[in-house]
């Protein structure tokens, strides 16, 4: 009987360290889930990543139209700036008694025509830019 025991004995701790020396299935299944957990977590990683780099770009490319439309507003100040300035030396004329009004009037309407324009052109240019500014974050 000893004989018998002995051998049942040996027989278990034979399945003990064929055991030991696998992983058990639940192992196995927690590692194989691990392993679709992490590419999941790469692939989510390395989406965002590139949503970022899109986001990014699409930031460089609202930086680059808001320049070019800063550029517009302010050539367009610098042509309403020349049109004042051009008026402003027909009414300083017209102080001096250099001019009659009637002169004043024909020399100093076609800049006070421009500057109208320009001044026009010049708010529409700068709310083109304001409504980029704010997708550029550059402020």
């Amino acid at each position: 009987m000893a004989g018998i025991l002995l051998g049942v004995g040996v027989t278990f701790a034979g399945v003990g360290l064929s055991n030991a020396a696998q992983p058990d299935r639940a192992q196995r299944d927690r590692a194989s889930t691990t392993s679709v957990a992490d590419s999941k977590l790469a692939d989510s990683q390395l989406a965002d990543s590139k949503a970022a780099d899109a986001a990014t770009a699409a930031v460089r490319a609202d930086c680059g139209r808001a320049v070019r439309q800063a550029d517009a507003s302010l050539q367009e100040a610098i042509r309403v700036e020349k049109s004042l300035a051009e008026h402003i030396g027909v009414m300083n004329q017209l102080s001096a008694g250099k001019i009659t009004p009637g002169q004043a009037l024909n020399m100093g309407m076609p800049s006070l025509i421009s500057g109208a324009h320009h001044s026009a052109m010049f708010d529409r240019a700068y709310a083109d830019y304001r409504s980029v500014v704010t997708r550029c974050q550059l402020r």
